[in-house]
């Protein structure tokens, strides 16, 4: 059967508009439901991470005024302080001695406290940083969490805090019906919840897989079932980076159903107009490209085997206007993608250059302090790892600056910077190139002189390096007079690793300030070694 050009073109253009649009209908009608649980949870998932950030803020917060409370020189809890402490949510805090014997209680409910921690889970988990501990409800009134730390007397501190702050926070989110907050602690124990009998127990959750995932510090969206609500769930869930709490908000499935209806009735009723249109379109169109079309095609067929561009001329005699202007785009087109392609290259070549020079700085930056310049704690370490492998001889030269802190107070940090940069170049101008000289952290310094362990050599170079320090700075019109102790230690005592070494050099500084300052001290052997 024979067809014009106008009839084939119009049944072909006809199958070609209504598979799409029979595509489209389906799939738009098969996927509303999935279009609207991706709204949900990319909202649900930024409301969790807002959360957390939220309760991350807290938890630093908290563990910091914990901190500062404990670490008071007379050894106890101002009233302003324990005033903020309690705006915090935390209502009682015991001491207890290095033996985890219970000292006082410093103000709140002493039944919240142990008697002794020594058979206590507190006590193994305390350390100079503030852990919070997971939620408690057994044989307490009310669910608690507990910050625990051990103070630079080395007693043990704990505070007990309830979970009304997090209660507030999860009672502020509500979605639908039944959509909700909760927030668990690290083992899946409800801290705030909308079940008030969960959230008074503190029930255990861990076994739903969005809780699992929070449990590993994940942040992500899932679906599962809620026996809360006897319903299937889908949720938006991240971690807590300070405490390893998880947040979940989660909403019914059913909620969702009803929007993707309207979705779909919409969808259709489209659909059928857009097939309509496009009928009556593709018989218009079919009249208006068929004469043209052929020329075109051959056109496009020649321009596509060419690797570059290469202009297409219009053909001589007659020819519409509109092709002409077709074939004028076209070539503008592919120079503009040739052109855009070598600009590319160029931005990728740049990049990359810029990249390379960003990852020399980060890996400076990660092995250097970024005050005074040199090696920082991680590099002298691994220095003096690399010594100890090797049986290399060397001293180590622990320096202690007396009155940095009051330069601080009295000055301000740009002096303390520049003081530090100043005390830098003067141990490092007294050394030999071979030594190496690390600001090991806050006003202490590391010195390794390589190849040396006689003790009068390296006494001598403390000696020297203490004259240095103790001689006056000038900084910014200011004559400031700072001191330093110095412990020293060598490679040739009974250690077996830098951590044993450093402490030996830290504990003769030590023993230098306890006898007046100022001072140099050699390490002394470990008791039980000969």
């Amino acid at each position: 059967m024979n067809l014009s050009l106008r009839q084939l073109l119009f049944a072909t253009m006809t199958l070609l508009v209504l598979i799409p649009i029979a595509i489209f209908a389906v799939w738009t009608t098969d996927t509303a439901l999935d279009k609207e649980f991706a709204a949900v949870e990319e909202k649900h998932l930024l409301i969790a991470k807002n959360l957390t950030g939220a309760l991350n803020r807290y938890a630093i917060d908290v563990t910091a005024v914990f901190a500062a409370v404990t670490d008071r020189d007379s050894g106890t809890a101002e009233t302003a302080l324990q005033q903020l402490l309690l705006q915090f949510n935390v209502h009682a805090m015991s001491e207890y001695d290095p033996q985890g014997r219970h000292l006082r209680t410093h103000f709140g409910d002493s039944g919240y406290f142990p008697d002794d921690l020594r058979h206590s889970q507190i006590f193994d988990s305390a350390s100079a940083q503030t852990r919070i501990s997971n939620v408690r409800s057994e044989s307490l009134p009310e669910p608690t969490l507990y910050l625990v730390r051990q103070s630079r007397n080395r007693h043990y501190w704990i505070a007990a805090m309830n979970t009304g702050y997090l209660q507030l926070i999860q009672q502020a989110v509500t979605f639908g019906k039944l959509g909700h907050a909760a927030i668990v602690d690290r083992a899946g124990n409800i801290l705030a919840h909308p079940d008030k009998r969960w959230q008074e127990s503190a029930r255990n959750i861990a076994a739903i897989p969005a809780v699992q995932r929070m449990m590993q510090g994940e942040t992500g969206v899932a679906r599962f079932y809620s026996p809360a609500v006897d319903a299937h769930m889908i949720a938006g869930f991240s971690s807590v980076e300070r405490t390893g709490w998880g947040v979940m908000v989660p909403q019914p499935v059913s909620e969702l159903y009803s929007h993707a209806l309207k979705v779909r009735y919409v969808t259709l009723i489209v659909a059928l107009i857009a097939l309509a249109v496009s009928l009556a379109t593709s018989w218009w169109l079919a009249g208006r490209i068929s004469r043209p079309v052929s020329q075109l095609v051959t056109k496009a067929a020649a321009i596509a085997q060419q690797q570059r561009h290469q202009a297409i001329a219009p053909q001589p005699g007659f020819q519409a206007s509109e092709i002409n202007q077709l074939l004028t785009a076209f070539n503008q087109m592919s120079q503009q993608v040739e052109l855009g392609r070598d600009q590319l290259e160029q931005r990728v070549e740049a990049r990359t250059a810029e990249l390379r020079k960003a990852e020399q700085l980060s890996r400076h930056l990660a092995r250097h302090d970024v005050v005074t310049g040199l090696p920082n704690r991680l590099a002298i370490r691994q220095t003096l790892s690399n010594l100890l492998q090797r049986q290399r001889a060397f001293s180590v030269l622990f320096i202690d600056l007396d009155g940095f802190k009051s330069v601080n107070d009295q000055y301000g940090h740009a002096v303390g910077d520049q003081l530090l940069q100043a005390v830098a170049q003067r141990i490092a101008s007294g050394l030999k190139s071979t030594d190496e000289v690390a600001r090991y952290g806050g006003d202490e310094f590391v010195v390794v002189m390589h190849d040396t362990t006689e003790s009068n050599v390296t006494e001598r170079a403390a000696e020297e390096t203490l004259q240095r320090i103790c001689s006056p700075f000038m900084l910014q019109e200011h004559e400031i007079h700072i001191g330093a102790c110095i412990g020293i230690a060598c490679s040739e005592q009974p250690v077996t690793d830098i951590d044993q070494l450093i402490h030996l050099a830290d504990t003769a500084m030590y023993r230098v300030k306890h006898n007046g300052k100022n001072g140099i001290s050699l390490a002394q052997q470990p008791a039980g070694t000969s």
